[in-house]
């Protein structure tokens, strides 16, 4: 395309905003080629009205890209003023118009947080009844039963073990009375410990210690005597059938019934099996 005034062949030529005719270089400037349609005021002053304006660069060997150049805007707060004063009237209103139901609903939650209160502490109330209840049952031992007879006591003496433990330093007299406690409470049978000190022991084992068991075997005869070893005190088990006290020994099953001041052996216990 030629330049309009040099006539020059150009390869990119440059469009006059104001004529639209494509000029070179040289004549790309309206003062240069005389545009007929360059405002009066003259083109440096005028200036857009926006707040930018795009200022192209051009030379003969290469093109610069375009930068902003920035001028202050003028805002007008009236607008601002007026929809902050429309946003408040329209807060007001609304608030005004359904104030009653908010309140409501607090009265409704508050209500409904009563119901839940109450609610909560009938549960409690009912969990803590059935707690004890349980801690009751749990606590209360089961039903004991006395021995019904003598002879259902040596039967049940006859059954069970504790005797054939071997006394030891950490199984003492103490710890087989206990066990034949717990024996007969699992078959359902009241029976208790039984402690023995100073003369009452002295007495009890004296009469032991008088005791002979006699067995025959063809022509021989056996005899068999107790004894006990020294301590300050002694644990047994005793029970009550039929308004009489019996002494049981849980180290041979030896069980003795109280007279008074005295004994009377009516079961010799391990020896007699």
């Amino acid at each position: 395309m030629k330049c309009v005034i040099c006539k020059e062949e150009v390869y990119l030529p440059h469009r006059c905003s104001y004529c639209r005719q494509h000029f070179c270089d040289k004549h790309r400037l309206p003062e240069k080629h005389m545009c007929p349609n360059l405002p009066k005021r003259g083109w440096k002053n005028n200036r857009p009205s926006n707040t930018h304006q795009n200022i192209t660069y051009q030379d003969n060997r290469h093109r610069v890209k375009p930068h902003t150049v920035s001028y202050p805007k003028t805002q007008s707060t009236n607008g601002t003023i007026i929809l902050i004063l429309i946003i408040i009237g329209i807060s007001v209103i609304i608030y005004t118009q359904y104030k009653p139901s908010i309140g409501g609903i607090e009265s409704y939650v508050e209500g409904v947080t009563d119901e839940i209160k109450e609610g909560y502490e009938e549960v409690i109330e009912v969990a803590e009844e059935g707690y004890h209840e349980l801690i009751d049952v749990t606590k209360a031992p089961p039903p004991l039963d006395p021995f019904p007879s003598i002879d259902e006591l040596i039967q049940f003496l006859d059954r069970d073990n504790v005797s054939d433990v071997v006394y030891a330093s950490d199984f003492k007299c103490g710890d087989f009375a206990e066990a034949l406690v717990n024996r007969a409470q699992d078959a359902g049978y009241e029976l208790k410990v039984a402690s023995m000190w100073d003369s009452e022991l002295d007495d009890f084992i004296q009469y032991v210690e008088s005791l002979e068991y006699t067995t025959k075997s063809g022509t021989t005869t056996f005899t068999t005597t107790f004894s006990y070893g020294s301590g300050e005190g002694h644990a047994l088990c005793r029970v009550i059938i039929d308004s009489s006290t019996y002494l049981i020994e849980p180290q041979n099953d030896m069980v003795f019934e109280i007279l008074g001041t005295g004994y009377n052996v009516v079961y010799f216990g391990a020896v007699t099996k």
